[in-house]
């Protein structure tokens, strides 16, 4: 492989951050032989007090300051479910920011070096958002950015932050990077068939994205969105578990926590989420309802369907009940699909 890049892919969404860096092996093309990754919740906690985030290397955390705020950002950012900005202008938020920066200094803490330089920044944007401000995300990605350097580096670096830059930066609509990494499955060769329509359906945390694509090629517009994401879920059940049980509505972390591992601790009372597990599934299958109502796949020849995103595991059911003519694949690990679906379109960027 000719010119081998440095690659860092950020899937900035409203539920969690997805990074993936790295090299690819010089050995072999398109391979994840030489990456990276990490996944944490989209929380840009605000920092209270001292803070004390640069001191305390047993928290999985890093403080970033922005825009004359700092806030925590990482797998620990908050010990609470910690809340998500669900803002319309998301990109041009404070929490973005931090986010991003946040990505990339564990990029630093990954490789034990500081890389005030990568080759291909890619970001993402939702379907319904990517037409609009895909150039504005561009320019926000180029910026020089203050990443705070990793504890662990601090001694060795005598430094706290670094002024970092990308050489180029891509911007895809978020459901093309799970579309582009299905693609690499040797199984899947017939995606590149002239003929072949494929259907991405990426379920996120605030929306319910689809993307087409014929022969690899974006069809944009079929492609649409629209607010059915895991959060409307999540909202139903939290305002039914207030209802039920005489308490405040739990936060969504809490719900969406409770919904996977089937129980859930109200004080000193433990309550069963089946009934809530039903809930949710019912908001699934309305949800869907709304996207068929939106996109028929059987008009657009669609041949093959994959779901990705961080809402995958809450619509497949659904999908498979509305679908049953289809074979629909979730895709392995499909929280990080869109990620290392990005870092793959960015070695050949």
């Amino acid at each position: 492989m000719e010119n081998i890049k440095n690659v860092l892919a950020v899937d900035v969404g409203f539920g969690n951050v997805k990074a993936v860096w790295g090299r690819p092996d010089p050995n072999m093309a398109k391979s994840f032989t030489g990456w990276k990754e990490i996944c944490f919740k989209a929380v840009a906690h605000p920092v209270s007090g001292f803070g004390g985030g640069y001191g305390v290397s047993a928290t999985d955390r890093i403080e970033v300051s922005v825009g004359g705020e700092r806030f925590y950002v990482g797998p620990e950012a908050t010990f609470g479910g910690g809340v998500r900005a669900l803002h319309e202008d998301y990109i041009a938020t404070l929490d973005y920011e931090a986010l991003l920066a946040g990505a990339w200094s564990y990029m630093f803490k990954s490789k034990g070096a500081l890389y005030p330089m990568v080759d291909v920044l890619v970001l993402g944007l939702p379907v319904s958002r990517f037409a609009s401000t895909r150039r504005r995300l561009a320019e926000i990605g180029a910026k020089t950015r203050r990443v705070p350097v990793p504890y662990n580096l601090r001694e060795r670096t005598q430094k706290d932050f670094v002024d970092v830059k990308p050489g180029k930066v891509v911007v895809l609509p978020q459901p093309y990077g799970g579309l582009t990494l299905a693609s690499e499955d040797e199984k899947a060769f017939d995606l590149f068939d002239d003929d072949v329509v494929s259907l991405v359906i990426d379920p996120g945390y605030n929306t319910f994205d689809w993307f087409v694509a014929k022969s690899m090629k974006a069809q944009m517009d079929l492609c649409g969105s629209f607010q059915g994401g895991v959060a409307q879920i999540l909202k139903k059940v939290s305002a039914a578990i207030s209802v039920d049980h005489g308490v405040e509505s739990p936060n969504f972390g809490a719900v969406e926590h409770s919904l996977v591992v089937g129980s859930m601790n109200l004080g000193s009372k433990r309550i069963a989420m089946e009934s809530y597990r039903a809930l949710a599934n019912r908001e699934a299958r309305s949800t869907v309802a709304e996207f068929l109502q939106r996109f028929d796949p059987t008009k657009c020849r669609v041949a093959k369907i994959y779901i990705c995103g961080g809402g995958a595991n809450f619509y497949a059911e659904a999908l498979r009940e509305r679908l049953g003519a289809y074979k629909i694949e979730v895709m392995e690990d499909h929280v990080m699909s869109n990620a290392r679906g990005f870092w793959l379109h960015g070695i050949e960027a």
